[in-house]
């Protein structure tokens, strides 16, 4: 028996169950189930009108975007914080806040935020500490200051220290303040607060270094001139901390 198929001749003792629909396209399989010949770039060729594979179908789409966002970024970390950002956007206040005030962000374990040691990862904790500064940015209008001045705010270093453990489902609190500015950079408070028993089970110092532009300048938009407080003792030890670290790195000839 002979099929000729889209310019393809296949010999066999079997038929091909070959179909054309009402657009002339081939809807079943191009392949001997015998002798298991396929033709090349015809095996399986559908109708465009299938309900299940129509491109038109918004969910389609939908899930083509979130599968090319998590093969390509971590897509729950960029979505996550894209929703807090407008979240915290939608729900300031009009005008700047008090500069000094705390801001407050809640989360949650999940299971896949735990260890081997079944509490939450160590990496999973400085995660929701980005997310609570992204609302802290936005909650103080200093991300618009930035953007207006168009700098940058990056982050430059973080300095944690780990109390307790935090198991699955268990919620807590990151309460972020400023509490000092230089040339270059704004050092943040985090306390992470466990609710069941209001422990602090992680306190982070995390600096954000300005590029191109500078704390003062942010600060001076939105408020006027402000001066900084004075850096707390564990700023200080932490900034004496990393210049000694650079001046080994130069002098072992790191750049």
């Amino acid at each position: 028996m002979t099929n000729d198929v889209t310019g393809l001749r296949h010999t066999c003792s079997v038929y091909h169950d070959v179909g054309r629909d009402i657009h002339g396209l081939y809807i079943t399989k191009l392949a001997c189930r015998k002798c298991q010949m396929r033709s090349s770039g015809d095996l399986w060729k559908v109708c465009r009108n299938c309900p299940l594979l129509d491109p038109s179908l918004p969910w389609l789409w939908l899930l083509l975007a979130l599968l090319l966002l998590n093969l390509f970024f971590d897509g729950s970390y960029v979505l996550r914080a894209a929703y807090d950002a407008l979240l915290a956007k939608s729900s300031r206040e009009r005008s700047a806040p008090n500069l000094f005030a705390e801001h407050i962000y809640s989360a949650r374990c999940l299971p896949n935020d735990l260890d081997f040691t079944m509490g939450m990862h160590d990496a999973r904790i400085l995660r929701e500490c980005s997310f609570a500064r992204y609302v802290f940015f936005c909650k103080t209008h200093l991300l618009d200051a930035a953007r207006a001045l168009d700098a940058t705010v990056v982050n430059n270093g973080n300095n944690i220290r780990y109390r307790k453990p935090i198991t699955v489902f268990q919620t807590f609190r990151i309460h972020s303040r400023l509490v000092f500015w230089d040339k270059i950079s704004f050092y943040i408070e985090q306390k992470i607060i466990r609710t069941l028993d209001e422990f602090v089970v992680a306190i982070n110092f995390t600096r954000q270094t300005v590029i191109g532009s500078s704390p003062q300048e942010l600060i001076d938009l939105l408020y006027g001139h402000v001066v900084s407080p004075t850096a707390p003792n564990e700023i200080v030890a932490w900034i004496e901390c990393t210049k000694i670290c650079s001046r080994q790195l130069k002098m072992a000839g790191y750049r």
